[in-house]
């Protein structure tokens, strides 16, 4: 499982546990495998709410929603970025310093 956790320095992490088929609910903390990115400004606090998808059986991304440092204007500083894994969801690196859904954008 794939969750978001915020530290006691206040910043956000995505976490990973795992548990056995048969006991669905034996969690095992297997530690953060996403940290923030304190030099992009739109991930500055850190990652939440993840999404992953297996791309093939090494291949995964992950979808999060970055926070960013707060806006003048009061208006949620959260966008969308992506990080890969190689390794079959148990490492993810990011793919870039900038959002793949920007903020203020038409789409």
């Amino acid at each position: 499982m794939y969750y978001w956790g915020t530290g006691a320095d206040d910043y956000n992490r995505i976490l990973l546990a795992t548990s056995p088929v048969e006991e669905p609910n034996a969690w095992t903390p297997q530690g953060v495998i996403l940290e923030r990115q304190p030099d992009a400004p739109y991930n500055f606090q850190g990652p939440s709410f993840p999404h992953v998808v297996r791309v093939d059986e090494q291949r995964w991304l992950l979808y999060f929603a970055g926070w960013g440092q707060p806006r003048p204007d009061g208006k949620l500083a959260n966008t969308t970025g992506v990080a890969v894994s190689e390794d079959g969801g148990r490492h993810f690196s990011y793919i870039s310093d900038q959002p793949v859904l920007a903020l203020d954008k038409d789409y």
